[in-house]
């Protein structure tokens, strides 16, 4: 299957009301690992809510992909070009804001050693976002 970032539906009810995420992996239907897309609009958009995965232990591997975003990575800040990739850590704690209009960044993560299953987040916010008109 073969579909463009903006093409994917937009989840009607993303845990921060101020995050364009695109639910990838849901939309594939991937079950291998979990891969989700966030887009940033216009500058300053948010487009990595601040959190860990110290809880479910996964890694997550961010990519610019287009535009570029400022990374908060346990409070030291990166500015990332299109084209750019940063690997985070479970206990670290990450954020990111489009620095230009038109950012898109894609995330990839699971939990080193373990077979993919979607996690509890994704699955709540699926849910709830199932249940919006």
């Amino acid at each position: 299957m073969i579909v463009a970032l903006d093409e994917i539906p937009r989840a009607a009810e993303p845990c921060d009301p101020s995050l364009d995420w695109r639910p990838v992996r849901d939309h594939l239907a991937i079950s291998a690992f979990g891969v989700n897309a966030f887009l940033g609009a216009a500058e300053g958009d948010r487009v990595v809510e601040l959190h860990d995965e110290s809880e479910v232990g996964h890694e997550e591997l961010y990519v610019v992909i287009r535009g570029a975003a400022r990374f908060a990575i346990d409070g030291e800040q990166h500015d990332l070009p299109a084209g750019s990739v940063v690997l985070v850590s479970p206990g670290s704690t990450r954020e990111a804001f489009a620095t230009v209009p038109d950012t898109a960044v894609l995330v990839i993560g699971g939990a080193p050693g373990k077979p993919f299953a979607v996690s509890d987040w994704e699955a709540r916010q699926l849910e709830l976002s199932r249940d919006r008109p």
